[in-house]
């Protein structure tokens, strides 16, 4: 007879739960409802999953390009220094100080340009005053008046990762 004859092996062989104490048991599937809880935290299946969009934004007077992302703020056109893209008073006297903001609406998935302006803004026909207007890729957008407003044009809607776009335009031979 050997110094283990007698005493019972652990059960390592029927898994954790069978050599577990009931108070054992108990502190176990408690830690199990935390970390289940914390899973579903962290997975969150409830959250629909946000997508990357924006719009190129191209001045018609000096091509300069502005991009508008959905995941930041809205992008100010005006004359006043504090907006995104400040227009000379001097050329465009009709364009107000903070004339149009552009920014991406979330219930209908989709950029927005809203008129803040006394003079109105004109997007592709449509004329809109203290209002707003969704916009798509070819849009004109003038703002101020017809002789000395400021042209733009929306040359880009799209969705995922702004690098790939680059990548795509790309033409080999």
């Amino acid at each position: 007879r050997g110094p283990l004859q007698g005493v019972e092996a652990p059960a390592r062989s029927r898994g954790l739960a069978a050599s577990l104490t009931e108070t054992d048991k108990q502190m176990y599937s408690i830690g199990l409802d935390a970390n289940a809880k914390r899973n579903d935290v962290r997975v969150r299946p409830n959250y629909p999953a946000r997508t990357h969009k924006w719009l190129e934004l191209v001045d018609s007077d000096t091509n300069e390009r502005y991009i508008v992302r959905s995941l930041q703020g809205p992008l100010t056109i005006g004359r006043s220094s504090t907006c995104d893209v400040v227009v000379d008073q001097r050329r465009h006297p009709s364009v107000s100080a903070r004339h149009l903001t552009i920014a991406f609406d979330v219930e209908s998935s989709c950029f927005v340009a809203y008129d803040n302006s006394t003079s109105g803004t004109l997007v592709g026909t449509h004329y809109i005053k203290k209002d707003h207007f969704m916009l798509q890729t070819g849009d004109r957008v003038q703002i101020g008046g017809s002789t000395s407003g400021k042209v733009f044009r929306v040359d880009l809607v799209a969705e995922g990762d702004e690098n790939k776009r680059a990548a795509a335009a790309t033409v080999f031979f």
